[in-house]
């Protein structure tokens, strides 16, 4: 599997997000990865803002659009 492919699949969903990691584990690519740790920084990124209400509850949206 090539690098495009495994980014696309990181962005599907969390798990999809997960299956790229393994699969790239296996093979390292350096364009895979870049795409597999933007990923965790946004959700990090929503784990964390969804404590605050009104803001995590906007802020999920968009992220999620992203």
């Amino acid at each position: 599997m090539d690098g495009k492919t495994k980014a696309i699949v990181a962005h599907i969903t969390i798990i999809g997000w997960i299956v790229a990691i393994v699969i790239n584990s296996n093979d390292k690519d350096e364009f895979a990865g870049y795409y597999i740790r933007q990923l965790l920084g946004l959700y990090l990124t929503a784990l964390v803002l969804s404590i605050i209400p009104v803001i995590g509850w906007a802020l999920s949206i968009v992220i999620f659009v992203f």
